[in-house]
């Protein structure tokens, strides 16, 4: 029996699909956008970054927040070596006489330019090109020379071009000769310790205190006796400090606040300015609730 063939069917091309030629556009028709296409573009845009920008904000001064507690712990550091190097002595205290450079009006503010405060704030790092109590001599002596600098100043200073890294009206000392250069932190006020060097230029400093009996106290803080602060916002801002143990910590302002107010309202003023020297922020006895009594506790 001679097997079955089956026949090879041609697919009936006539009922597949035909091409239809559709009509042409203009390119000009194809890349328009209608109004309200475009309003809803915009519309979602807006709304993502409404959505957004708050963390990005709160992302941005977490962020400072950190650069800020890293800088006052290699500022620690250098008290570290310095004491070292120095029979265990480190620097503390106020620039408490003489003309400064430039001169300095009334109290430091965003809205300043430039700032205004007191001359005895406790934040000078050089007066009149030497080097002061707060940190001048880790600069002098190249443990925080050139761009180390920085970490004297907070990423999120909010006091104005003087408390910002080599500004027109804040130089910094080595790029800048024979001026006054502030930071953003304030060291610790001990009493009559920085002073003018009458038998020389500049500034000299006697009975440097010794870290080793500063274990438990503050070394630095971020200008605690000047509100308002860098971060954290209403009742919960904040300021970090630096402790002689090397450690730093967060203090909220309400921690300090009676003690702020006492401080803003009493002390000795000087003519012309509207806040207290910085002296009036401490006291050697430590018995008196003072500001960096507070910080001391915290």
């Amino acid at each position: 029996m001679s097997p079955i063939r089956h026949a090879h069917r041609q697919p009936d091309r006539s009922r597949g699909f035909n091409l239809v030629e559709l009509p042409r556009v203009s390119p000009r028709k194809r890349e328009a956008f209608t109004l309200v296409e475009l309003l809803v573009v915009v519309g979602i845009i807006s709304l993502l970054i409404g959505l957004m920008l708050p963390a990005l904000t709160k992302a941005r001064e977490a962020s400072n927040a950190t650069k800020c507690l890293n800088n006052l712990r290699q500022i620690g550091m250098s008290y570290y070596m310095y004491a070292q190097a120095n029979r265990d002595m480190i620097p503390l205290g106020v620039s408490t006489s003489g003309p400064i450079t430039p001169q300095p009006l009334k109290r430091p503010g965003p809205a300043t330019q430039p700032a205004d405060y007191p001359v005895a704030l406790n934040h000078f790092l050089y007066v009149n090109g030497c080097p002061s109590a707060a940190g001048g001599p880790f600069v002098a002596t190249g443990l925080l020379a050139g761009r180390n600098g920085r970490v004297f100043y907070c990423p999120s200073e909010i006091h104005g071009k003087a408390f910002r890294y080599n500004t027109d009206i804040n130089p910094w000392p080595e790029l800048a000769r024979g001026l006054t250069t502030r930071i953003s932190y304030a060291v610790r006020p001990v009493r009559s310790i920085w002073a003018q060097d009458l038998d020389g230029p500049g500034y000299s400093c006697s009975n440097m205190p010794k870290l080793v009996k500063q274990k438990s106290y503050a070394l630095m803080a971020e200008l605690p006796q000047v509100p308002p602060y860098n971060h954290g916002t209403g009742a919960t801002t904040f300021l970090h400090a630096l402790y002689g143990d090397g450690s730093v910590r967060l203090v909220y302002s309400n921690a300090f606040k009676t003690e702020l107010e006492t401080y803003l309202s009493t002390g000795d003023k000087e003519p012309g300015f509207t806040q207290p020297s910085a002296e009036a922020c401490y006291s050697e006895d430590k018995s008196i609730k003072t500001i960096w009594w507070v910080i001391d506790h915290n």
